[in-house]
């Protein structure tokens, strides 16, 4: 399956929100040595699953955060 457009990223509830509103559950996240990590700050990719099952990886160099208040 083809990377959906990610909008938002949040780490502390481990959820991805897709631009189609689809949310889905971040499983793990993987640091620049390929390793397992739990601090966002250390990831580069993360993989997450989809409400139908289906897994996602994201590329997090390219994805672009937003700043909330």
């Amino acid at each position: 399956m083809a990377t959906p457009d990610v909008a938002f990223l949040n780490f502390s509830q481990g959820l991805a929100i897709l631009t189609a509103g689809r949310v889905c559950e971040i499983t793990t996240l993987i640091d620049s040595d390929g390793d397992i990590t739990k601090a966002p700050d250390d990831a580069v990719v993360c993989v997450a699953q989809t409400p139908s099952g289906d897994w996602l990886t994201i590329d997090l160099d390219v994805f672009e955060p937003m700043e909330t208040n």
